[in-house]
């Protein structure tokens, strides 16, 4: 963090990805943000969106952390690694915060961070004719989401505008996070990412580039999990004896029992046979006797 507040933003492009999240809907505009009921908790890590430092980022994640987010966008292009970072993001996952982030680089030979490290949903960028252009991975995608020709909103006035950045990416994949976890809010974040990957629009043969496929915030939300398998129960083993050892003590027994039940059977019906009859002789006479 900078140290300034993070309620303006001088270079739009905090506000471009908080409003793919969570913009509102107003009235004559057909523009809203994937997660329109989402809460946005704007955190300043730096004013240069192509100058990010490790450190600041990972304060800033700590922040977010701490405030009550369920859901971290790191809408920037990181490639410092560094132990606080490490321990931020480790700190967010053991907290069940989910931290989504992008699969980009700005140079050949370059990571992704925090995209790199465990638990956090890695992002790559893609375009209308499928990974856009120009990109450079630094971290294994899980996912992919729309980067290029995107509309958005601005930090001021009343007009939209079109904008293109692999980081944009993140705004799309953390809006469709943030609907699963208001959906189904028992998920866990690691549990989150697995209903994003499994729900993406997967591409015909395997791609590396774009992970399990484009994210699908529709059917994220929608799908129906499929239960638990079941294992098969272990076989067990019956042994049957020789006809010729067979006891036929517990036959004779099964036909004293099944006549000893007819009987009582019987013993019980006529009880109750004998009951009603007295009943009736009874009625009889109370309605003879003056």
């Amino acid at each position: 963090m900078d140290g300034g507040p993070a309620d303006t933003d001088r270079s739009g492009h905090g506000t471009f990805v908080a409003g793919l999240i969570a913009a509102r809907p107003v009235p004559r505009s057909g523009f809203v943000g994937l997660a329109p009921a989402a809460t946005i908790l704007p955190i300043r890590v730096t004013g240069d969106p192509g100058a990010v430092d490790p450190d600041r980022l990972a304060a800033g994640i700590r922040r977010a952390v701490d405030s009550g987010a369920r859901v971290v966008a790191v809408g920037l292009i990181g490639t410092g690694d560094t132990p606080a970072l490490r321990a931020a993001v480790t700190a967010a996952r053991e907290r069940d915060v989910l931290v989504v982030a992008s699969a980009a680089v700005r140079r050949v030979g370059q990571r992704a961070f925090p995209a790199s490290l465990d638990g956090v949903l890695a992002v790559s960028p893609v375009g209308p004719d499928g990974l856009a252009k120009s990109v450079l991975l630094g971290a294994r995608p899980a996912l992919a989401a729309p980067a290029e020709q995107l509309v958005g909103i601005g930090p001021s006035g009343s007009g939209h505008r079109l904008a293109a950045g692999p980081e944009l990416a993140v705004g799309y994949a953390a809006g469709a996070a943030a609907l699963v976890r208001a959906r189904h809010p028992a998920l866990t974040a690691a549990e989150t990412i697995t209903r994003l990957t499994d729900t993406a629009d997967a591409p015909a043969a395997p791609d590396p580039t774009i992970g399990a496929g484009v994210v699908n915030p529709v059917a994220a939300v929608t799908t129906i999990a499929p239960e638990p398998r079941r294992t098969t129960p272990p076989s067990e083993h019956i042994a049957i004896p020789d006809r010729s050892t067979v006891d036929k003590r517990p036959a004779r027994v099964a036909v004293w029992f099944v006549a000893g039940l007819a009987a009582l059977t019987l013993v019980a019906t006529g009880a109750v046979t004998a009951v009603a009859h007295a009943r009736r002789r009874s009625g009889a006479r109370s309605r003879v006797d003056p």
